[in-house]
């Protein structure tokens, strides 16, 4: 914000193209963004904010849009390379024996089933009771305000990630392949990774 208020042309243009792109805006989009900025008559810090917080609204509406349907909720759980084998939800050790491999190991995977994501402007929902979504403030994301609230959408299933131990919100952000996945380090120091995987 501040760079688009007291740049020249090409730092504004140069701003302008990172927060679009940060909302996952296009080339054209951050081109519209930049002339936006190049005109106001008075750019200042409070200018270029309003004006953003209105263009962000267009670029998310439109991303959203695309991004909305069905998709199947994946969620792992790893433990970092050098840590001790253990067991799946089948009671079998996931990942292989070679601890020498680099990486981390996958312990468990579980694939909760389908869900719907659904988007009206800039306001996200799912298809399944009692799970909050949004779209977080610094970017495109799809925000899980409780990740222990997937719990009750398969219990047994899910008991042995532990979700009611997440206390923080979880980000999930798009990948090239229309995957949104966001992780997060456990108490024991395994990280959980959910996501959601299109169904089509």
């Amino acid at each position: 914000i501040e760079a688009a208020a007291a740049g020249d042309e090409m730092t504004v243009r140069g701003a302008a193209g990172v927060l679009v792109a940060a909302s996952g805006g296009n080339a054209v989009e951050q081109a519209q963004f930049a002339e936006q900025l190049l005109k106001l008559s008075d750019r200042n810090a409070e200018s270029v904010k309003t004006t953003w917080e209105v263009y962000r609204q267009t670029v998310l509406t439109r991303v959203l849009q695309q991004a909305q349907g069905a998709y199947r909720l994946i969620i792992e759980l790893y433990k970092p390379a050098d840590a001790e084998a253990a067991p799946d939800v089948a009671g079998e050790t996931a990942g292989g024996d070679d601890a020498s491999e680099a990486g981390p190991k996958l312990v468990r995977r579980a694939d909760v089933g389908l869900l719907q994501l659904k988007a009206v402007g800039t306001e996200l929902s799912l298809s399944v009771e009692g799970v909050a979504v949004s779209v977080p403030e610094e970017g495109l994301g799809i925000r899980i305000a409780s990740p222990a609230s997937l719990q009750a959408l398969n219990s047994a299933t899910l008991e042995p990630f532990k979700l009611s131990r997440i206390t923080q919100p979880i980000d999930l952000l798009p990948t090239e392949a229309g995957v949104w996945s966001g992780s997060q380090v456990t108490q024991d120091g395994q990280t959980l990774v959910i996501s959601f995987e299109p169904a089509d």
